[in-house]
């Protein structure tokens, strides 16, 4: 006796009992061909929306080299982004690294090149410091050398003792004249 196949319903002859039976082409093949046909659309759908669905992924579900650039694809990163940390989605910390770069190189954009690299300021210490090829004198940047300072201080000093001189001078005399008045009995 013929059976269907119990998913698509599709036509099963049983040699045992249908053996004599005359082949029907149209039963046991159009028939099954056509319902095999029109699943597939639903088939292919349900496939399509499976991979739609974007579900996640585990790591130890992937093969090595199964992150590549072109599967992750592109990303944006923010370098205004405030309170830079350890842990972050990968496009944080490229933001996070990105303003770190920009406030170091103290220019409008992360990529742009800075005005001096860190070894040409290195090298510029080197030849201006004390034992360097150029070494940097105070006159050279506006400091006032020890002879400049001693002379400027000594001149202070000098102002200083004559206003002072002066000054107790002025007090001293008026002091002894105030005496005299007073001796003398007084202002009238």
């Amino acid at each position: 006796m013929a059976k269907t196949t119990p998913n698509l319903d599709l036509y099963e002859v049983d040699p045992a009992s249908d053996g004599s039976l005359t082949f029907n082409i149209q039963t046991m093949l159009n028939d099954n061909f056509d319902k095999i046909d029109s699943a597939i659309p639903a088939a292919q759908a349900a496939a399509q929306s499976y991979t739609d669905s974007k579900f996640p992924v585990q790591a130890s579900e992937l093969s090595n080299g199964a992150a590549t650039d072109a599967v992750i694809g592109n990303r944006t990163g923010d370098p205004t982004l405030a309170s830079p940390s350890s842990t972050g989605t990968m496009t944080q910390l490229f933001g996070w690294l990105m303003g770190r770069v920009k406030a170091i190189s103290g220019t409008t954009n992360w990529y742009d090149p800075p005005d001096i690299n860190l070894a040409a300021l290195s090298a510029h210490k080197s030849r201006h410091a004390i034992g360097g090829a150029d070494v940097l004198l105070p006159s050279d940047i506006g400091a006032e050398t020890p002879s400049g300072a001693q002379a400027k201080a000594a001149t202070a000093q000098t102002a200083a003792g004559s206003y002072t001189d002066s000054s107790v001078a002025g007090v001293k005399s008026d002091s002894i004249n105030y005496k005299r008045i007073t001796s003398m009995g007084g202002l009238y």
